[in-house]
């Protein structure tokens, strides 16, 4: 049996949902291999805080990969799910109607591919990768009350058992998805007052507001619907968080949330940007631009239009 790689795995977890969720629970187990999974973590979207998508010291398959076990499911799960010390935390919705929807959050133990446990955590939701960190997973883009299709709240659990430790509630209609450094969570929230965009910072102890900073009014489309509720995640590194805003770019202090810098590009952004090396790198249009980390200078741009394959979203 060929060992799978972490990219190969997160593909063959991502439609595992909770055994309960259903009543069915979790049947039709398929390939089921004794080894053990060689994957180490996958904490949160784009696995790191600098949305880098590169698990350090993962190896890839040196044959064709292939599927070492499955779970049939009635909703495939739309994200990847965050994995840690073993277990997958996957968050899904199970649809009976238009208007009758349940997210839920449960967690898959890779050895014996059987749920650990379920958890109802709200009536809609956006289905983002959680975020484990220490003792809990963290969930942005909840909806719960009457609030159906309004995916504004992030809502912690436990990983032993899923019992909900906080709730964050905001005035928004869509969060962004969510990235942890420092002991805070990081996302971008959408229609606040009806209208404007936020940046948020909250404690991830007990999900209280560290702090929150105004953004811009987003675009509504022809249908009436905000434009700016693209999924991009901030990414994070030395004190500093960045986020993408409609046409610009903005450098924030993780501290206060005062800013360090910001640059208009004049064209919609809707990408996740990623820092390395004292880099902070953005897709704009068909050009991919470098930022110093530092002050925001543009260090250099290249036009990829003629390269094959190249897309501005994450």
């Amino acid at each position: 049996m060929t060992e799978l790689n972490r990219r190969t795995t997160l593909q063959a977890l991502g439609a595992l949902l909770g055994a309960g969720v259903t009543g069915a629970g979790l049947s039709t187990l398929s390939d089921v291999a004794a080894a053990e999974t060689a994957i180490s973590g996958y904490p949160m979207y784009a696995y790191d805080s600098q949305n880098t998508w590169h698990a350090a010291g993962e190896a890839a398959p040196d044959t064709d990969a292939m599927v070492r076990w499955s779970v049939d499911t009635p909703e495939a799960a739309p994200y990847a799910p965050a994995i840690a010390d073993g277990v997958a935390y996957v968050v899904h919705e199970v649809t009976a109607s238009h208007t009758d929807r349940t997210l839920y959050l449960s967690a898959i133990d890779l050895a014996s591919q059987s749920t650990a446990w379920s958890k109802e955590i709200g009536n809609s939701g956006s289905k983002y990768t959680p975020i484990v960190h220490e003792d809990r997973v963290i969930v942005v883009g909840v909806a719960s009350g009457e609030q159906v299709f309004i995916e504004n709240e992030v809502a912690a659990f436990s990983r032993s058992d899923g019992a909900e430790l906080w709730r964050y509630e905001s005035d928004a209609k869509y969060s962004s998805v969510g990235t942890l450094a420092d002991g805070q969570v990081f996302f971008k929230l959408i229609g606040v007052d009806g209208h404007r965009s936020a940046f948020v910072a909250l404690d991830t102890e007990d999900g209280s507001e560290t702090w929150r900073v105004a953004g811009p009014s987003p675009r509504e489309n022809e249908h009436g619907n905000l434009s700016d509720g693209e999924p991009d995640a901030p990414a994070v590194t030395d004190g500093t968080v960045y986020f993408t805003d409609q046409q610009r770019i903005l450098a924030i202090s993780t501290d206060d949330g005062s800013e360090v810098w910001r640059d208009d590009r004049g064209t919609p952004l809707s990408v996740s940007p990623v820092v390395g090396d004292g880099l902070v790198y953005l897709t704009v249009g068909r050009r991919v631009v470098a930022y110093d980390s530092a002050d925001g200078t543009p260090i250099w741009a290249r036009d990829v239009t003629n390269h094959r394959g190249f897309h501005s979203q994450q």
